[in-house]
This record gives C-alpha cells, sequence and structure tokens, in this order.
C-alpha cells in the first residue's frame, strides 16, 4: 500500500508535473525494478464530500464545488471494476432496526442502543439453492452475480458474519438476498433451475438468512386519501380513463 503525506496533498493535486514525479519516484521505480505488480487502487473519500439540498439525507448529493469530480472519480472507479468501499452500507443498523453492532454510548438504561421495536416481517421463507442443483452449472455464477448486484452480499465477504459459508451457502444466500430484497415474490425465486422456495431457516450459526420487513405504503396511501385499497383504487380509475378515450 502507498499512501500520501498530508502535507503533500495541496502540492500534489495542484501540479501534474509535481504528481508525475511523486509517482516516478514512489510507484514506477519499484514496479521496473522489483516486478510489482498494482491490481488495485483506493480512492479515501469522506462524509465531507456531501452536501444536502433541503437538509434531509434522502436530498443528498456531492458537494456542488466538487460534483463532476466527484462524478469522474467514481465513474472511473466503475469502468476500471475497481472494489467500491461497502463497509459503511449499515452505519451501525440493519434494515430492521437491529442493531448491527452492540455499542454503549450512555444513552439508556442498558447502555447499549436500542433496536426498532414493532417490526413486521414477512412470511417465514427463504429462496435457497436447489439440492439438486449441480455447481458446475454455467448459469450459477451469471445468476449470483446477477443477485448480489441487484440485492445486499457484503455479508458474504472475507472476516464478515456470513464468510465461512460452503459454496452452496454463498449461492443460497445470495438468491435470498435477491429475493427478500423483492419482498418475496415467487418470481423473485427463479434462477435458471437452480433455485426454490423453502421453509426451512437455512441459517448456518451466526450467518443469518435475513427475511424482509413488511412493505409500507403509508405515504401512498395518505396521497389517496384511504387505507385499504390505494393504489389498486388508482389503478382501476386510471384503465377507467384510458378505456373511456
Amino acid at each position: 500500500m502507498v499512501g500520501i503525506p498530508n502535507d503533500m496533498l495541496a502540492s500534489l493535486a495542484s501540479s501534474m508535473k509535481a504528481a508525475e514525479k511523486w509517482v516516478a519516484k514512489n510507484v514506477s521505480t519499484h514496479i521496473s525494478s522489483n516486478n510489482v505488480n498494482i491490481s488495485k487502487g483506493d480512492c479515501p473519500l469522506n462524509a465531507d464530500v456531501y452536501e444536502s439540498s433541503n437538509g434531509l439525507p434522502s436530498g443528498g448529493d456531492f458537494r456542488a464545488d466538487i460534483h463532476d469530480l466527484m462524478l469522474a472519480i467514481v465513474k472511473f472507479l466503475n469502468d476500471n471494476s475497481a472494489p467500491l468501499p461497502n463497509f459503511e452500507r449499515h452505519w451501525g443498523y440493519l434494515l430492521d432496526g437491529r442493531p448491527k453492532y452492540q455499542l454503549n454510548l450512555g444513552a439508556t438504561n442498558s447502555g447499549s442502543v436500542v433496536a426498532a421495536q414493532g417490526v413486521h416481517y414477512l412470511e417465514k421463507k427463504w429462496c435457497v439453492m436447489k439440492p439438486s442443483a449441480n455447481l458446475d452449472d454455467p448459469q450459477v455464477a451469471p445468476s449470483v452475480s446477477y443477485a448480489c448486484g441487484l440485492a445486499d452480499c457484503t455479508s458474504l465477504g472475507y472476516g464478515t458474519t456470513c464468510g465461512n459459508l460452503d459454496a452452496r451457502g454463498n449461492i443460497s444466500y445470495a438468491f435470498n438476498s435477491y429475493y427478500q430484497k423483492h419482498n418475496q415474490l415467487s418470481s423473485a425465486c427463479k434462477f435458471a433451475n437452480l433455485s426454490m422456495i423453502t421453509k426451512n431457516d437455512p441459517t448456518v450459526g451466526s450467518c443469518t438468512f435475513e427475511i424482509m420487513i413488511q412493505p409500507y405504503y403509508g405515504g401512498a396511501e395518505r396521497i389517496f386519501g384511504c387505507l385499504q385499497k390505494p393504489l389498486g383504487f388508482a389503478m382501476v380509475h386510471i384503465l377507467f380513463l384510458l378505456t373511456s378515450l
């Protein structure tokens, strides 16, 4: 790992020649003389690169003064398949309000953070790899890649809570993550004859196969002014208008 001292950041950022000279001295010389292979580059960023237009997290974006630069950096990293950091994904809490870590903030009688109360979950069922499915099936890799690309597989990383699963466990975790994120739709557990829905909890040790919390439609209910069928009524009304034209 190569790091740039803080007192040199300003000079290297303001002068291309200075930056090239530093790279030649501290990086290039080691590649040519010691056969060093550089396969990864990181760009450390902190929360101060963000700002909110309305003071709320939902209005977050890159700061206006560095917005275009940040987009260029992220695009460069993405185009070159750089591993973007995911360790800050949960910020201490899981999606259902359970604390990821037991922290003592001194704000409660117990001294630790408190989990959310009254959380309602979907049915206890999971999407896993079929026992009859073959690990050598050519559809396994693209299916897992697709599932993890649209869900959360960060718990499968090295040293994480699910980092010790076997191959079938990894595949099942990826399938289930996708399935739960899509609110347990049956169509979300159809991976090229590789997957199946089960009511047997596939949790292994401390590696929990999560169940999604029930979707909340409170905002939509208020918009349409009813409690039981806000979206259904709207769709019927729209279809009626369309067929009447």
